[in-house]
């Protein structure tokens, strides 16, 4: 005879007689196997985001942006989230923009909180501003911050190259995340400088100047769309009139198994251009965004990047997505750069509302 058993019953009770009304009693407990629920990340996560449209200084045409600082922003807000990881202590996730932005401020959040993560935990890097060579020293490449001054770059800018340094040193120990929207910010592995692609038929090559400037744009696609490089900005631009106080983190909404979120070790490593490229950003791209930060919130936010329709964005379908997009949305003059291990497995966010 064959009965179900509930889930509420732990154990059966069988009494048996002999023919003397002797009674005996056996306890048999029910042990039933445990669902192993998905292993989480363990570690610790510091991230660091930092966004700069606004310039103390406008020596040697060093013009403010528009959404550097709204990119940084809007990634801080979504990290926040519990698709995104749910970055949510003060000492998980820094946000630096505009005048916060300053040379001191950031190297010390680099130097200070992001070494402070130990082999078993995550970093997580962003970068959006002005990028480019110092005008008096052509082999050396800078990311601007708010106090940079272009004839004092090697003292008031944070150099590529020490950048590059500091994510090679901790992808070889650490998970690591690192996205960089800036002009040239394929720099940060200092390689040997490349000749620009040829323009395609009926493309126009950009003026040539001391300061690199972005690409001439046909008038169909002019509205403000414009570079992050050292150079005059084509057309009126109004700075950005600073960064709203960040939103609250998005409800906590169905997302399919954000316990895997970091769970496997490896990194990935993306730049918004190539070396000797210009990184653009317009008010055509989600309302106002660098090119290469709306294709990450696309493909991360709002899942667009999950190529496998499983509810998760792994860092190789994430930089598949970047990749094919930002170099389909310029016409092949901005390709992002993409170094990673593991990223197959190592998984960024996953995506709301999703069932497999």
């Amino acid at each position: 005879m064959q009965t179900d058993v509930g889930e509420a019953v732990g154990a059966i009770i069988v009494e048996a007689r002999d023919r003397h009304n002797n009674r005996a009693l056996c306890n048999i407990p029910i042990v039933r196997p445990s669902v192993a629920g998905p292993v989480r990340f363990g570690g610790r996560k510091y991230a660091l985001l930092v966004g700069v449209s606004v310039y103390g200084s406008s020596e040697r045409n060093l013009t403010s942006l528009q959404y550097a600082d709204r990119d940084a922003s809007e990634l801080y807000n979504w990290l926040r989230s519990p698709s995104g990881g749910g970055f949510l202590a003060s000492d998980e996730i820094l946000l630096l923009t505009n005048e916060r932005a300053t040379i001191a401020a950031v190297r010390s959040a680099i130097t200070r909180f992001l070494t402070a993560a130990g082999p078993d935990d995550l970093i997580y890097l962003f970068l959006a501003g002005h990028g480019g060579p110092d005008p008096y020293d052509r082999d050396n490449y800078y990311f601007l911050l708010h106090d940079s001054k272009i004839a004092e770059l090697a003292t008031t800018a944070y150099p590529m190259k020490e950048i590059g340094q500091f994510l090679k040193q901790k992808s070889e120990r650490i998970r690591l995340i690192s996205f960089l929207d800036t002009c040239h910010s394929a720099q940060i592995w200092n390689p040997v400088k490349s000749s620009p692609p040829e323009p395609k038929p009926g493309l126009k090559p950009g003026p040539k100047t001391g300061l690199k400037t972005g690409p001439t744009v046909s008038v169909a696609r002019a509205q403000t769309k414009a570079d992050r490089g050292i150079g005059q900005r084509p057309g009126k631009q109004e700075p950005s009139a600073g960064v709203p106080p960040p939103a609250s983190p998005v409800g906590d909404g169905f997302s399919f198994d954000t316990a895997s979120i970091f769970r496997e070790r490896g990194w990935t490593v993306i730049t918004s251009a190539g070396a000797d490229e210009l990184a653009q950003e317009s008010e055509r791209w989600g309302g106002g965004h660098g090119l290469f930060t709306w294709t990450l919130l696309r493909a991360l936010r709002d899942g667009l990047g999950d190529s496998d329709r499983d509810c998760k964005v792994t860092a190789a379908e994430l930089g598949q997505y970047v990749l094919r997009e930002v170099e389909k949305e310029t016409e092949g003059r901005q390709r992002p750069r993409l170094l990673e291990q593991n990223a197959d497995k190592l998984i960024l966010a996953t995506v709301p509302g999703c069932r497999k």
